[in-house]
């Protein structure tokens, strides 16, 4: 798996992103909202927990190899795995499957703030979270051809 992490702060623009790219589908998400506008407003109750924090958007897209097939329903765990990896597993958070190139992969939008108790998840060393923590949790994993996590970095 190749993650790639984005931090940003505004939800509705990757919403928008996430949902209306072409083959687009929601296949998990601890949220009610089907779409980026109710979902954005879903992401507004814990923004409104730290409002002077900037960067509440944490977005992340995990790729597997192009020879690797999986069903929602693996790439569902494969998320769940890695959002608890990051510490994100109390978070509000939406999982999109994107079939728009040779390599499948997974956008994860979530929220930094965790909305039982406002506590902020924080950003120093993500990189290095998903490389250990996540991989950590990914092994644990009945389908053990999810060996771990490589972290790119971008901007």
């Amino acid at each position: 798996m190749i993650a790639k992490q984005i931090q940003g702060t505004d939800f509705h623009k990757v919403l928008d992103y996430v949902h209306n790219k072409s083959g687009a589908r929601l296949i998990g998400s601890n949220m009610t909202g089907q779409d980026p506008d109710t979902l954005a407003e879903e992401f507004r109750v814990s923004s409104h927990l730290r409002e002077r924090l900037t960067k509440r958007v944490y977005h992340v897209s995990l790729s597997a190899s192009p020879t690797e097939k999986l069903t929602d329903r693996a790439w569902v765990e494969i998320a769940r795995a890695y959002l608890k990896g990051m510490e994100f597993d109390r978070n509000q958070h939406v999982i999109y499957r994107h079939i728009d190139r040779e390599h499948e992969h997974i956008h994860i939008v979530a929220s930094r703030i965790r909305i039982t108790d406002g506590s902020i998840v924080a950003d120093s060393w993500n990189y290095r979270r998903s490389a250990v923590g996540a991989t950590r949790q990914l092994k644990a994993l009945p389908n053990k051809e999810h060996k771990g996590v490589r972290s790119k970095k971008i901007g």
